[in-house]
């Protein structure tokens, strides 16, 4: 609805409106408690656990870094026309399950396993098989992301095994 009302207006006042989609972000400075699996997933490997996974994983969702969420949207901004963009790592369209592993596998040393608290019920959890998003139009006008999961995520750990970004 927001998307069709942004629309509405730029053609009525003949102004230049975008609307961007993000895919799920994630990278340094993120909340360790935010709520979503990324966020679970990192917090466990900072603190040495192992990720706990509270339901089989089968979901997909697209990931995408946080540099390159930024650069999709200066993209969008700077060469996009009157349109709707989705701005998501089609590379980072993974399962739950697979980035669990990418986050134990960041830290190999440390050894985390995962941990399924009750792999069958996935009630209390998002219905929803799949939520890829489709980033062809923005790629069309020159962005890719250029940051693999794998780095990705090994770059968020590592942030927050280092200390803080700002000191303050």
């Amino acid at each position: 609805m927001a998307e069709t009302a942004l629309a509405a207006y730029a053609d009525e006042f003949g102004i230049r409106a975008l609307s961007l989609r993000f895919g799920h972000i994630y990278g340094p400075g993120m909340a360790l408690d935010d709520g979503r699996v990324q966020a679970d997933f990192l917090a466990d490997v900072v603190r040495d656990r192992n990720i706990r996974m509270m339901s089989a994983g089968a979901p997909t969702r697209t990931y995408t870094y946080v540099a390159d969420a930024v650069l999709g949207l200066f993209y969008a901004y700077l060469r996009g026309e009157n349109q709707v963009y989705n701005v998501a790592d089609p590379n980072g369209n993974v399962s739950i399950r697979e980035l669990a592993e990418t986050f134990a596998a960041a830290r190999p040393e440390k050894q985390l396993a995962l941990e399924f608290v009750n792999p069958e019920d996935a009630r209390s959890f998002s219905p929803v098989a799949s939520l890829g998003l489709d980033s062809r139009r923005l790629s069309s006008d020159g962005w890719r992301a250029e940051t693999s999961l794998s780095e990705g995520v090994s770059r968020t750990v590592r942030s927050f095994e280092d200390g803080p970004l700002i000191q303050g």
